[in-house]
């Protein structure tokens, strides 16, 4: 039976570019070597109408780039973001709900969060 996070994380393998590392779990990385996207649960939720057997997913789908300069990695990083965006947009996952800067972990690495709620059925 597959997963809402595997769900997730094979949309994004089909349709970002090729060399672009999608990882289902964010975890820290020592140094980010390509494009990367990685995906995290931030709350799960029962369905309001059918609580017992289906649950909300709300996933942070975090974007990436190996690049630090200014300038240069906001460029990179706002075409991997449109890229990340089409992919979900082009599938029957729900849309994504919001997008926000930040810059990963504790690190002047820049990066967006998008927010994306995936219902799912455990049957």
């Amino acid at each position: 039976m597959s997963t809402p996070r595997q769900l997730v994380a094979d949309v994004l393998n089909a349709k970002l570019p090729n060399g672009t590392r999608v990882e289902p779990y964010a975890h820290d990385l020592d140094t980010i070597t390509r494009d990367t996207v990685m995906l995290r649960i931030d709350e799960v939720t029962p369905h309001r109408e059918l609580p017992r057997s289906h649950r909300n997913y709300r996933y942070t789908v975090i974007v990436l780039v190996p690049v630090n300069r200014k300038g240069s990695a906001d460029d990179r990083l706002d075409a991997l973001l449109e890229d990340v965006l089409h992919a979900l947009d082009s599938t029957d996952l729900p849309s994504w709900s919001k997008v926000e800067r930040g810059v990963w972990l504790n690190t002047t690495t820049p990066a967006y969060e998008v927010a994306l709620d995936v219902p799912f059925s455990k049957e």
